[in-house]
């Protein structure tokens, strides 16, 4: 498999619409193990910042929270499962996947942590640049939808 753009796609809306404008291929992929890893990576960075921020944890906390941030997501993931669930007992989501499903909870929880620390003192931009990322995601993926609805 060659490592070109056009052959390697993306999940994530905006980079699939970055890669189009780009000359390749704004075709789906959820084989991107390394947009996967640092997506994650920064999903996982802005729940511990929102966890730090909002303790106002000192030195030996700020530690520990990186085990607590770990273990949060574990039951997070439980727990989305479960909402995932419940919503399609009542006919919602039936039409996503369950990967899909739980990315849109794992959206909200994250925009929800970005807006905890635009309220904190000293974190704004971290919560900001999150928000705006988002926002372009969001309208990436609006985009991709108007143009092709098969990508988006």
């Amino acid at each position: 498999m060659s490592r070109g753009n056009s052959s390697v796609g993306h999940y994530f809306a905006l980079l699939r619409v970055w890669t189009w404008l780009r000359g390749g291929s704004a075709e789906r992929s959820e084989s991107n193990w390394l947009e996967a890893y640092c997506v994650g990576l920064a999903i996982y960075l802005l729940t511990y910042l929102t966890l730090v921020a909002q303790l106002s944890a000192n030195a030996v906390a700020t530690i520990a929270l990186l085990f607590v941030t770990w273990l949060g997501w574990l039951l997070l993931f439980y727990l989305n499962s479960l909402v995932v669930r419940a919503l399609r007992s009542m006919g919602a989501l039936r039409g996503l996947s369950n990967s899909r499903a739980q990315n849109i909870l794992i959206g909200a929880e994250t925009i929800a942590c970005a807006i905890s620390l635009t309220l904190r003192p000293g974190w704004e931009a971290v919560g900001y640049f999150w928000l705006i990322v988002s926002a372009a995601n969001l309208a990436a993926a609006l985009i991709l939808r108007l143009l092709s609805p098969h990508d988006a």
